[in-house]
């Protein structure tokens, strides 16, 4: 008897962990490496900022009421990795749910406090990333991050509501966001009871057409934060070249069917008052060394207030996120230090240029010269002009 009821309870817990893990359809022969259910692996509380400052106690860029469980990385596919962030509450329905989409080859730790920051307020955050990238294969890099998506949320049917979804990421990961709230946002009609973007730092919108653009749905929002003095910091100094050139996303930001009371594109530059502290480059998301005031108050702040206003309908928070140049928007301090100086330009308006050559960039608009001679990814060569 003892032994039936060990031999009926193995099986039992056999069908569970089937149950868990089915329920998939190879979509495209994709190979599926993990759906199990991801194990918890820590506690998430509140960050000591690594510049001693106070950070923000209330407001948008303060942290949430609930604790946050990181739940562990698993592979969707061979080289595409889910982690997820969930608040500590029951969870009795589907939540309003944030991806980020990280930047080329970058584990989810590289912005975890940014992520746990989100979780706090109450969201899912979703980080999804690639850890073997091939310049040449955009298209199944893209395909695959699609795919993922829509696996976790297969898998996590009672966690994530699709109804509000937000969508942010950083360098190829926030270019990726443009096609992917293509085919989110317009053909899967996510998003119907609030959807956004945020960008940090994009890199190349790559496979978005000009005619996706404008079918994109009207009551999507829009942020783009931009370092207008981000250098790639792997170049000698001798030869600093600024990164991507902020034409490729005016040819996304002109062209995209949302109205200007609904996008913003911010410029970011170095903060001069702090011996270099507060470096507004490339990777001034990256939060896993030097955490500091930056962090709380552009990629914290901005998303925060943008999560608030689509998620909550809390109209107060667009003067923060979509201010038009508000004095809310770009007045950036804790009570105690004041960092001002970083918002170099609002630009709601659909014309504006750089300041900059597009020789000078690593990632130019129009041309792309080397490395990318073959790519035809690229659809928007004809929007890049001045």
């Amino acid at each position: 008897m003892k032994k039936l009821i060990i031999y009926g309870f193995i099986l039992s817990v056999f069908g569970f962990y089937l149950i868990g893990c089915g329920g998939s359809s190879a979509k495209d022969n994709k190979e599926i490496k993990g759906s199990q259910e991801p194990k918890i692996s820590k506690y998430i509380g509140e960050f000591k900022l690594d510049d001693n400052a106070t950070g923000i106690s209330d407001g948008y860029g303060a942290f949430g009421d609930f604790e946050v469980q990181r739940l562990d990385t698993y592979e969707v596919l061979s080289d595409t990795n889910v982690t997820i962030y969930k608040p500590n509450f029951s969870i009795t329905k589907p939540i309003a749910t944030i991806f980020f989409i990280s930047g080329w080859g970058q584990p989810d730790t590289s912005y975890e406090k940014h992520l746990k920051f989100l979780a706090t307020q109450g969201y899912m955050v979703i980080d999804i990333y690639r850890d073997k990238l091939n310049y040449s294969n955009i298209e199944k890099s893209y395909a695959d991050i699609l795919f993922a998506i829509e696996k976790v949320v297969e898998d996590n049917p009672k966690l994530i509501d699709t109804k509000k979804i937000g969508l942010s990421g950083h360098s190829y990961g926030a270019g990726a966001t443009v096609w992917l709230g293509y085919k989110l946002f317009v053909e899967k009609h996510w998003g119907e009871e609030g959807r956004f973007i945020v960008m940090n730092n994009p890199w190349y919108p790559f496979m978005v057409t000009k005619d996706n653009l404008k079918k994109y749905p009207s009551d999507t929002k829009l942020l783009v934060l931009f370092s207008d003095n981000e250098y790639d910091l792997k170049e000698p100094k001798s030869d600093i070249k600024f990164t991507t050139d902020p034409r490729a996303i005016r040819a996304v930001y002109k062209n995209i069917s949302i109205g200007d009371d609904d996008k913003d594109f911010v410029l970011l530059k170095n903060s001069d008052n702090y011996s270099g502290i507060y470096k507004a480059n490339h990777v001034y998301v990256y939060t896993n060394d030097n955490y500091n005031l930056l962090d709380v108050l552009i990629p914290n702040r901005f998303t925060h207030a943008m999560a608030s206003l689509v998620f909550e309908s809390d109209n107060k928070a667009k003067e923060v996120v979509l201010g038009n140049g508000s004095k809310k928007q770009i007045t950036l301090s804790d009570g105690n230090t004041t960092l001002n100086d970083m918002i170099l330009k609002v630009m709601d308006k659909v014309k504006f240029s750089s300041t900059k050559p597009s020789s000078i960039y690593r990632y130019p608009c129009p041309k792309i010269s080397g490395e990318w001679s073959d790519i035809d990814e690229w659809k928007l060569f004809d929007e890049c002009g001045e």
